[in-house]
């Protein structure tokens, strides 16, 4: 795969008989994830299956029957808009037939703001994809959709789509996209939440990232007993429980024993119900 010019990444998994699995149920059969600019993919000379950052961008060749299916997926690591060629060199009388899939979703975030919530997807190119419905939930569970965007059938590199919420729900908005092909079939993107509603003051959280104790500054509007919960970036939520709050300047501490690493959502809501959120990342 070259011209060599971008950082590009990929998995190969197989071989299937029938149709593909996607998304993959298993590791990867050929995977590399090479740093740097330069031509990558499988030879003949390569003896490894897989290599990390430090490798040399190639992996050995893969021993093919007629009827198999494979999937490739391609990550251009830095995001850049250059594009890439896939040069096949068969042997032995074989031969390749390739179908694209509807949609590779780089990112998808949801982001609250004074006009509403603002519904951000990135693709690197939709081939069939007919339009994108944006689904909004309550609760994460039950869906309905609230717009659409229709979009060339073919495009070819990087794509980014908004959509404004300018009547989210008052608390937790559950966001997802359908992907609908030209034929009608839908896929569905993971789901992005976002906040909506009434302040109830700038929350700090110190150190960020965090170790095992989750350290909170905030200024409470009223005394009594709040409710936090911390969902993880799927929505869900990882940890809940009460939290004493004081008339002015509060400072707490949240033991985090169980928290895996990665990034989350601290929501506090205070006895009037006013809600307030911050980022942070557990270590």
């Amino acid at each position: 795969m070259g011209p060599g010019n971008t950082d590009y990444d990929y998995g190969v998994w197989g071989p299937y008989t029938g149709g593909i699995t996607c998304p993959p149920n298993s590791l990867p059969i050929r995977c590399s994830w090479a740093d740097g600019a330069a031509v990558t993919g499988l030879n003949f000379t390569a003896t490894d299956i897989s290599e990390g950052v430090f490798g040399d961008g190639w992996t050995r060749y893969l021993d093919v029957l007629p009827g198999q299916w494979y999937t490739l997926f391609l990550d251009n690591w830095y995001l850049t808009t250059n594009g890439f060629t896939l040069n096949w060199n068969t042997q032995g009388g074989a031969s390749i037939d390739c179908i694209y899939t509807p949609l590779d979703l780089l990112d998808l975030f949801a982001t609250a703001g004074e006009q509403g919530i603002s519904v951000d997807w990135l693709t690197s190119g939709t081939h069939n994809t007919g339009s994108y419905r944006i689904e909004r939930s309550a609760d994460g569970r039950t869906f309905a959709g609230i717009g659409v965007i229709e979009v060339p059938v073919i495009t070819s590199g990087t794509q980014a789509y908004k959509f404004m919420d300018t009547t989210p729900l008052i608390g937790t908005n559950h966001y997802r996209i359908a992907l609908i092909d030209a034929q009608g079939s839908e896929e569905f993107s993971r789901v992005v939440t976002a906040f909506h509603g009434p302040s109830a003051g700038k929350i700090t959280i110190r150190p960020n990232p965090v170790g095992e104790q989750l350290g909170l500054e905030f200024k409470g509007m009223s005394e009594g007993s709040g409710q936090y919960r911390i969902l993880d970036n799927t929505g869900r939520i990882a940890i809940s429980g009460p939290l004493l709050m004081d008339d002015g300047l509060n400072q707490r501490s949240i033991a985090l024993p169980r928290l895996g690493a990665g990034s989350y959502t601290f929501q506090l809501q205070d006895v009037r119900g006013q809600l307030s959120s911050a980022r942070f990342v557990k270590e």
